[in-house]
């Protein structure tokens, strides 16, 4: 999953699929059975003092699901589910699983969450955990106080995962984004080289051999997708 907090990125890869995605935009990429993919920063982006601010979530798919056909979805800000907190207090942008019974638009394959949470100036965001998940925050923009516990901008908070309470304040005067993000343990054997996920050495070697084999495709190119 790649979200666009700021600036502009390209997409292209070995099914046919390009993108061009803006500020609040995301794509979801199951790289399945194998695709090759090409993601960069448009060159208006790589000059002067623009900023660049880009998650990149990398979800684990179970076994039974590792090689079913590569898939792709983007989707523009509007069309990305959200839930308005009380009292406006701000928002959360589903971009992976559910909130408050409201589902994002990408499948999902095991129990998983991937929130853009904002919150207003001086107000509070707060839920509570399951035990069986594991939940951590990450703060892209400005500091927030995070169950009483000052927290600064780039930092991760991982939270125990014995059933608690999350609760996340903005600081001071200003407005706070996080982004939270978590999910239940697949309990799987777990192999990762280079991008390459799978559950045993085998099955690694197996995954090169196929890319070198031409197995997942090449990406074609053409004036109006050209990433440079």
């Amino acid at each position: 999953v790649t979200y666009i907090i700021e600036g502009q990125i390209e997409h292209s890869d070995s099914r046919g699929n390009h993108a061009s995605l803006e500020a609040g935009c995301m794509q979801w990429l199951n790289a399945g059975s194998g695709i090759v993919c090409d993601q960069d920063i448009k060159p208006a982006f790589k000059q002067g003092e623009t900023e660049i601010s880009v998650i990149r979530a990398w979800i684990n798919l179970p076994t039974i699901q590792k090689l079913r056909p590569p898939e792709y979805l983007s989707f523009c800000h509007d069309e990305i589910p959200h839930v308005t907190l009380n009292e406006n207090a701000g928002w959360v942008r589903i971009l992976c699983g559910s909130y408050d019974h409201v589902q994002a638009r990408i499948p999902s394959y095991s129990k998983q969450f991937l929130y853009h949470i904002h919150i207003e100036p001086a107000r509070t965001f707060s839920m509570m955990t399951e035990k069986d998940q594991e939940y951590v925050a990450f703060l892209p923009t400005h500091d927030a106080v995070i169950n009483e516990l000052q927290c600064q901008r780039s930092e991760c908070i991982l939270f125990g995962s014995s059933g608690d309470f999350i609760e996340i304040q903005s600081d001071g005067d200003l407005s706070t984004d996080v982004i939270l993000f978590g999910g239940a343990a697949l309990n799987e054997p777990f192999i990762r080289e280079e991008g390459f996920v799978m559950n045993s050495p085998h099955e690694i070697t197996q995954a090169y051999n196929d890319y070198y084999d031409g197995r997942y495709g090449h990406i074609t190119y053409n004036e109006n997708n050209k990433t440079d």
